[in-house]
């Protein structure tokens, strides 16, 4: 027998499906998930010459790009479909279902990872970034399967298991790695730097398939597997394109300041700003865990009412969290930046800039979730791509004809301008589908 996860309809209050204590422990475990890695980063800028970091940064930026493409949308179409086959008791579709997103995970995650070679054969310009990007490929594949595995746990269920390895045991295990490389040597290198990260990606991947195997039921380790790789592709495509749309924008002015200009400094400078910045999003994509299941329910069983109760009460519980957020930044950012060096307060502007927009877009984060629970990946796809595209167009000539300061400028206007579109269209929905 299956049971419904924590915080699911069958046991939820009546404040839109969530307890809040469970929205408000999620964003703290993230919150110091996130503190790790803005501590990771601290690290790494101090440790590795200026040029390094910013080559490190491009190539992680790079990498995330490459994951996103190899899971093929597998795994956040996972927390739309897991949760209606265990309310329905589909022990075979479930298996099947995650079966398949390993065997595609394996495949493609290995198929990005074989570009190392092709990298060293063809681009042999003693590239900072192109030896970070080369090196860092063969973690591809752990990094794609832990994706993967860390939205199946979450939709089987386990989101307290998944929320501890991804947001706390993964960024600790991954300071410790880097500081280990710091004390070892005199003089770490860039290369030892990330076998340490990529390393800990893997060991991360082991307790996640150790989580999943704790809280599948016997009953679904036991069955036969059934597969409909055609619809599941099929759905998992709208959350492929949105996804890697909105990674490409996320890594976009990191990336454009590398390929467009060249400048490591400014990559640098932009990273650390937009991981300072960004802090304020891990409440939404933590709080999503919580919310997506719920959310899958309430428009499968058609309650337009706890539709709208539920994306209230994420919605006023965010804008508490970006209140403080923002509050925070314009008074201690400058302090905040100099954690990464002293040269790195010159950025302050920049993290200013991005934190307004990262605090819009975590209100009105949910928003894309809504439009493609509802079937409306179409509509969902041609905001983000047309936004993405424009905003990379901007960011592009900022690049190349500004400073960093102006490309962080450009992405934050972008960024706004995309999810208050996406707000729109879902007003636009209501007034149509509402009874006249």
């Amino acid at each position: 027998m299956f049971h419904h996860a924590p915080g699911s309809l069958a046991h939820a209050p009546h404040n839109g499906g969530v307890d809040t204590h469970m929205s408000g422990f999620v964003v703290v475990a993230a919150a110091c998930g996130y503190g790790l890695t803005c501590l990771l980063n601290i690290v790494a800028a101090r440790i590795l010459p200026a040029s390094e970091y910013g080559a490190f940064s491009a190539a992680v930026a790079m990498v995330a790009i490459i994951c996103t493409i190899a899971t093929l949308g597998l795994e956040k179409c996972a927390l739309r479909i897991l949760p209606e086959y265990i309310d329905r008791q589909a022990q075979g579709k479930t298996k099947g279902y995650i079966i398949f997103g390993i065997v595609i995970g394996a495949l493609f995650g290995g198929c990005c990872a074989r570009l190392a070679f092709v990298l060293y054969d063809t681009l042999r310009a003693h590239d900072e970034t192109i030896d970070a990007l080369a090196q860092m490929l063969w973690f591809v594949p752990a990094i794609t399967l832990f994706l993967f595995a860390l939205e199946v746990a979450t939709a089987c269920g386990s989101w307290l298991g998944s929320t501890l390895v991804y947001r706390l045991l993964l960024p600790a295990g991954t300071v410790v790695a880097v500081v280990a490389v710091a004390l070892s040597t005199t003089t770490p290198t860039l290369r030892e730097t990330i076998d340490a990260y990529g390393l800990v990606w893997i060991a991360a991947l082991a307790a996640m398939i150790a989580i999943i195997l704790h809280r599948l039921p016997v009953a679904v380790l036991r069955a036969t597997s059934s597969y409909e790789p055609r619809q599941w592709l099929t759905k998992s495509v709208g959350y492929l394109g949105f996804s890697l749309i909105m990674t490409v924008f996320s890594q976009g002015a990191v990336v454009m300041l590398e390929v467009v200009k060249g400048d490591r400094v400014g990559v640098g400078m932009m990273a650390a700003a937009m991981q300072i910045a960004g802090f304020v999003v891990i409440a939404q994509t933590a709080t999503m865990r919580v919310y997506a299941p719920q959310l899958a329910r309430v428009i499968a069983s058609g309650d337009a009412a706890g539709e709208r109760l539920l994306m209230r009460s994420r919605s006023l519980f965010m804008i508490a969290v970006c209140g403080a957020f923002l509050a925070v930044i314009v008074f201690f950012g400058r302090d905040l930046l100099a954690l990464f060096g002293e040269n790195f307060r010159a950025a302050y502007p920049a993290l200013v800039v991005m934190t307004i927009a990262h605090c819009v877009n975590t209100v009105l984060g949910f928003a894309p979730a809504v439009l493609q629970y509802h079937g409306a990946h179409r509509l969902t796809l041609t905001i983000a791509a047309v936004g993405t595209i424009v905003a990379l167009i901007a960011m592009a000539v900022a690049a190349k004809e500004a400073t960093y300061l102006e490309v962080a400028q450009t992405y934050a206007v972008s960024l706004i301008a995309m999810y208050i579109a996406f707000q729109l269209a879902i007003l636009s929905r209501r007034r149509r589908t509402q009874p006249k």
